[in-house]
């Protein structure tokens, strides 16, 4: 299923966006949920690596607005 979804992520969304978003996304899903299911802490260094990797995901997704104003 995911092979699928990441087939069709490349097939109708844009290449830049996804790729990074995919390989970025296993690694980021599976320290989030160990710390929720198994209950490992890591420490601050890590935390803090965890949260910038979150926020720079969501800044891939995100999609710069086209304004273009008419004079």
């Amino acid at each position: 299923i995911g092979a699928l979804c990441l087939v069709y992520a490349f097939r109708y969304g844009k290449a830049m966006v996804v790729s990074p978003l995919t390989n970025a996304g296993a690694p980021l899903i599976s320290s989030i949920l160990s710390i929720l299911f198994i209950g490992v802490i890591p420490n601050e260094l890590k935390i803090l690596g965890i949260i910038l990797a979150i926020i720079a995901a969501i800044l891939l997704a995100i999609e710069p607005e086209n304004n273009k104003s008419s004079n």
